[in-house]
């Protein structure tokens, strides 16, 4: 694997776990758990606290054959040691409901709870009296939770959606917004759709098209902010989110499971009935016998 593939799986595999992190020992375990090698960069001036950090893949080497590590704010800025403690800070008490809230909680409940903190963002963006830095941090934590809903789906749909949104949701001159309630609602949020991939439970459909369609208006408001704003290719783009979230949810069916969406691709191909066979047709051999073709089946019955 060469350095821009490689490049590209350790920025996709770093975010996924910062963003399913609430601290440094947890992001490092689970960059452990994803296969990937750290080392971290000791701060001469803070024992115990690390300075930086970089990453690798097994087996990745240069022709010489030593091994080729990427520090994490050459993957994503947003991978910086500091933008990293900003993100875990929102988890602490006093700045939204932590996870520890929802253990053993349904995936319904989770993805409500996300509709909730969505809607709840939109309401501050939409509000004019709210402080310019609090809605730049809800922007930009929404594009979090937009990010956990997509790999929690699998939908490729909402990938696109996420990638638009995140680019709707980046603050001017590319600062990290401070921490504010509303944005730490969205991360606890995230934090707990991307924690809930590694259950089993089923995820009812219903709620996550409740989820979407709070974060469909969510897109809506970012994009007419940003319009606002006169940030024309971000608000074309928070556009582009809301359109296509507002398309997948309505593609749900109640009646489905998250499992049964994530493997099917976006838009859903309806299915082909087979034509029945010709009345009068030859009959067909099934274990030497004859089976006459308009023989009615009898229903198994199991034990």
């Amino acid at each position: 694997m060469g350095d821009p593939p490689a490049r590209t799986v350790l920025a996709r595999e770093a975010l996924r776990a910062a963003r399913a992190a609430r601290s440094e020992p947890e992001f490092f375990a689970l960059l452990a758990r994803a296969g990937l090698l750290a080392r971290l960069r000791a701060a001469p001036d803070q024992a115990g606290r690390p300075a930086g950090w970089s990453v690798t893949l097994p087996g990745l080497a240069d022709r010489a054959g030593q091994p080729v590590w990427f520090t994490g704010g050459t993957l994503d800025p947003a991978l910086r040691p500091r933008e990293l403690r900003a993100r875990w800070r929102a988890g602490q008490p006093g700045a939204g409901p932590g996870p520890g809230l929802f253990t053993g909680a349904a995936r319904s409940q989770i993805y409500e709870h996300a509709a909730r903190a969505a809607a709840a963002a939109a309401r501050e963006l939409a509000d004019d009296r709210a402080d310019r830095a609090d809605r730049a941090d809800v922007a930009w934590a929404a594009a979090d939770l937009l990010t956990a809903a997509a790999g929690a789906t699998g939908n490729p749909e909402l990938a696109r959606a996420a990638e638009a949104f995140t680019r709707a949701a980046r603050a001017a001159w590319g600062r990290t917004p401070a921490p504010s309630p509303d944005g730490s609602m969205l991360r606890t949020a995230a934090y707990l759709i991307a924690s809930s991939r590694r259950t089993r439970q089923p995820q009812p459909a219903r709620a996550v098209r409740v989820m979407l369609t709070a974060l469909a208006g969510l897109a809506r408001t970012l994009a007419g902010l940003r319009a606002a704003q006169a940030r024309r290719l971000q608000a074309a783009a928070a556009a582009a989110a809301a359109a296509r979230l507002a398309d997948v949810a309505a593609t749900i069916d109640y009646g489905e499971t998250i499992s049964h969406l994530a493997a099917t691709d976006f838009p859903r191909q309806p299915r082909t009935a087979r034509p029945a066979p010709a009345a009068g047709s030859a009959p067909r051999r099934r274990g030497g016998s004859m089976i006459p073709p308009q023989s009615p089946r009898r229903p198994h019955r199991g034990i």
